[in-house]
Order: structure tokens, then C-alpha cells, then sequence
């Protein structure tokens, strides 16, 4: 039989419960849609993600790089409503970083541009 010691049953803190946890936080809204969704991994948020209230497709999708909400630091993708990509590309501290893909509603890609810190560095648009 395997003994039980208090130190067993100590009260974790909330801080201790979160950091050993791997879970998901989902709320909704009013009409019965997600609201968005929280994915954590050892107690940081790895994926944010946000929903329309019309349809529930997804809005946006932020995918946090270690876990570092933050700082925005990782790569975030928004959506149309009908759910078609609008764009998506890497965030570094709260800045547009490296290559951004854009698209149109009917999903036909517009652009690409290239970033550093922020600033836009180059462009190519796509001829339709």
C-alpha cells in the first residue's frame, strides 16, 4: 500500500496549479458562438484564438513563440468571415517581422512583403 505524506496533499498556489497545467479556456458569446479560445502549454498561452459572433469562423489566430504572449512575439494569421485567410506572418516584439502573405476574400493570393522591425523592406503583387 502506498503511503500518503502531507507533503502529498499541500495546497498548491494558483500560480504553481497554472504552471503545471496544459489546458483550454474557451468563452462564448451570448449566442451560443465561441468568443475565442486560450490553448496553454505549462502555463503560458501557446495559441489565442478568435471567432466570429455571426458564424464562429475564426477571426484571427495568434500562435505565441514559447509562449511569450507578452511580447508578441509569433506568427499570427486573420481571417475573413467566410474564412478565407486576409493575411498572416510573424510578429516580434508587437512588429510585423519577415514575410506577410495577403489574400483576398475569394482566397487568391494579392501580396507578399517582407518586414524588420516593422518597417516594410519589400513588396511583390500578384496580377490577377
Amino acid at each position: 500500500m502506498m503511503k500518503i505524506t502531507k507533503e502529498d496533499i499541500k495546497m498548491k498556489t494558483k500560480e504553481e496549479m497554472i504552471m503545471n497545467t496544459n489546458e483550454i479556456k474557451t468563452l462564448y458569446y451570448d449566442n451560443g458562438q465561441k468568443s475565442f479560445e486560450l490553448i496553454y502549454k505549462d502555463g503560458n498561452v501557446e495559441l489565442h484564438t478568435v471567432f466570429y459572433p455571426t458564424n464562429g469562423q475564426k477571426c484571427s489566430e495568434y500562435n505565441f513563440k514559447n509562449g511569450n504572449e507578452e511580447r508578441g512575439d509569433g506568427f499570427s494569421t486573420t481571417y475573413y468571415e467566410n474564412g478565407q485567410k486576409m493575411y498572416e506572418g510573424n510578429l516580434k516584439d508587437e512588429k510585423l517581422e519577415g514575410l506577410w502573405t495577403y489574400w483576398d476574400e475569394e482566397g487568391q493570393k494579392l501580396s507578399e512583403r517582407n518586414y524588420k522591425d516593422g518597417n516594410l523592406i519589400s513588396e511583390f503583387e500578384f496580377c490577377m
